[in-house]
């Protein structure tokens, strides 16, 4: 369940991020922050995919500025290529 919920929320923000007149909250970013940030916690199996797609996904993507993002279209789909790169570890 961990896996699946970091997986969504982070394919949720690479699809949105893909489109560059795709329209969203700041809250697309505070929440993949949150649910990376707990993945880590949550993850009693030890599961070393979900360790670093966690890891991944707090360093990268929890740290960009949704105003930048809605901006700038190439940091947008930078961002884009790399929550695609980071969900694909959970695959």
């Amino acid at each position: 369940e961990v896996r699946d919920n970091l997986r969504e929320a982070i394919e949720k923000a690479a699809k949105v991020l893909a489109d560059p007149k795709g329209v969203f909250r700041d809250s697309l970013i505070a929440n993949l922050a949150e649910i990376a940030g707990m993945s880590g916690d949550l993850n009693v199996t030890g599961a070393k995919d979900i360790a670093a797609a966690a890891q991944a996904a707090s360093a990268d993507l929890a740290t960009l500025e949704p105003e930048t993002l809605r901006t700038d279209t190439d940091a947008r789909q930078i961002a884009a290529k790399r929550a695609a790169a980071i969900a694909k570890m959970l695959a």
